[in-house]
């Protein structure tokens, strides 16, 4: 138990800039995603408010 906690911490620590890379474009996918879903549901209650 004790190697797999310090093994997880020491990964945590030492990450490589490739992976560190991958994260962050991975949170920027995400972010952008988002954004197109709030303004689908911007959308989506302009129109609402239309009907």
């Amino acid at each position: 138990m004790w190697g797999f906690l310090t093994a997880s911490l020491a990964s945590w620590f030492v990450k490589s800039p490739e992976s560190e890379k991958e994260f962050h474009d991975k949170i920027k996918i995400i972010e952008k995603r988002l954004d197109e879903l709030r303004r689908v549901r911007e959308l989506k209650e302009s129109i609402e408010k239309k009907k």
